[in-house]
Formats: C-alpha cells, sequence, structure tokens
C-alpha cells in the first residue's frame, strides 16, 4: 500500500494543477475553460506514460525470464511498441505543456493557495 502511495505521488508530480486560482468571469471564462481542457489533456497523457513505462519495463523483465526464443521475440516486439508509443505519449505532453505556457494560463489557473499548519483561523459566527 506505501508502495502504491508513493507511486501515485512521483506519478501526479509531473501533472499540472487547474484549479481557477482568479474569479471566473464573462471575460476569462473562455480561458479557462481552454486552460483546463490542456491541463487536463496533459495530465492524462502524463499519467498513461507512467504506465507505458511499466509495461515497457515489465516486457523486457519478462522476456528476460523466458528460455523459448518466439516468446522472447514476442515480448520483445510487445516491448517495442509499447516504447514507441511512450515516445509518441511523451510528444503530446509536452506539446500540452507548451501550450499552456503560451497561452499565459498560469495567471488563470494553478494550484491553490495552502495555508501553512497552525495558522488556520476559525470565525465565529454570530
Amino acid at each position: 500500500m506505501r508502495l502504491a502511495l508513493l507511486a501515485l505521488g512521483v506519478a501526479l508530480a509531473g501533472c499540472i494543477s487547474s484549479a481557477p486560482i482568479v474569479p471566473v468571469t464573462s471575460a476569462n471564462s473562455a480561458q479557462i475553460s481552454s486552460c483546463q481542457g490542456t491541463a487536463t489533456l496533459h495530465n492524462d497523457v502524463v499519467i498513461g506514460g507512467f504506465v507505458l513505462g511499466g509495461a515497457t519495463s515489465g516486457l523486457a523483465t519478462a522476456a528476460a525470464a523466458f528460455t523459448d526464443q518466439n516468446t522472447k521475440t514476442d515480448l520483445a516486439i510487445a516491448g517495442a511498441i509499447a516504447g514507441a508509443v511512450l515516445i509518441a505519449d511523451t510528444a503530446v505532453a509536452g506539446f500540452a505543456a507548451s501550450n499552456f505556457a503560451n497561452s499565459q494560463c498560469s495567471s488563470v489557473v494553478g494550484a491553490l493557495p495552502v495555508s501553512p499548519l497552525g495558522t488556520t483561523t476559525v470565525k465565529a459566527t454570530p
């Protein structure tokens, strides 16, 4: 369980936050929506890249365990295909990140601010 949480944390480190950090108005709603779509595309392909990277590594490891040459060849071909898809996945992630930056998305969406521990105050209501 701890390993799965660590892997999830590492996978999410490359994701782009898409929460609106400014009030949504009619003037900026199209930009916010577009930026959220770009961030979602980027995050999907980043997480897909982690899956493809794991599959590529797993196929290579499995190929090493077999002695039958035909099985080794089949696993090598599958690993090469997964690697090629991973290269395309990386290109799409790079394109999405570039589009996010060029569209000035960080001025309207991003990570929500976090209060430091111990500084949160609760206001009493009369």
